[in-house]
């Protein structure tokens, strides 16, 4: 499922470095968990994934529980769910994230992605999701702020809000605080952040360039990413 800055391309890359932490037999938490694009792939005992989004939260649980996505999602349909607040969460956070165009949250409506023959991103979302699925069996989803994450002797990965990036509709981050919350949390825990720079004791571990475009054939825009610790 496409998502605003989510790591799908390189989640494999990150969570390798990150399994480092918990081959011991750490807990692992992640508490901007967003479309998983890490957290699938890393190797721990136990998974604990959150989200400020409640209706994401949703989808997971509900994705954990048996229910499956539709793989067709009309216009008229996306326009019907975007403006009922009581459908289903699950089905909310599907099509909203899954179907609109950028994946961001009820942007616009997304039926192709520019390429000739390829299937609407219902039917992509929902092959996405299937997937996933397969690899959540010790994982544990629950609608929390990031700063509600108090765990000890555990691996923290946080995929905030970039600094001086455009960032989420109608979400302010305060990034002095997040830095506060990690050095907190890093007395108990190994932290370690996705960022384009952090500042210290933040120690970058990992750097590598990538496309900024969700389209990975478009490559007009570049960007080092980078993955920092703290508490190592």
């Amino acid at each position: 499922m496409r998502y605003m800055g989510g790591k799908h391309r390189h989640g494999k890359r990150l969570a390798q470095v990150i399994s480092e932490y918990t081959k011991s037999g750490a807990a692992y938490y992640e508490p901007f968990c967003g479309a998983l694009g890490v957290a699938v792939h890393v190797d721990a005992e136990s998974k604990h994934l959150s989200d400020a989004h409640p209706e994401l939260i949703a989808l997971w649980q509900a994705l954990q529980n048996g229910w499956t996505p539709p793989e067709v999602v009309t216009r008229e349909e996306y326009n019907e769910i975007k403006a009922d607040e009581s459908a289903p969460p699950a089905l909310r956070a599907f099509v909203g994230f899954g179907c609109s165009f950028g994946g961001q949250y009820f942007h616009s409506y997304a039926k192709k992605d520019g390429r000739k023959g390829r299937s609407e991103y219902a039917a992509n979302a929902a092959a996405m999701l299937r997937k996933k699925v397969a690899k959540l069996k010790n994982s544990n989803f629950y609608h929390s702020d990031y700063q509600s994450v108090k765990p000890e002797n555990a691996a923290i990965y946080c995929d905030p809000p970039y600094k001086d990036t455009t960032g989420y509709k109608g979400v302010k981050f305060d990034h002095s605080e997040f830095y506060q919350w990690c050095e907190e949390r890093a007395r108990d825990n190994v932290v370690l952040i996705s960022e384009y720079d952090m500042p210290e004791p933040f120690r970058e571990v990992l750097s590598f360039e990538r496309n900024m475009n969700i389209n990975a054939r478009v490559k007009t825009r570049k960007a080092v990413e980078k993955l920092y610790i703290l508490g190592d």
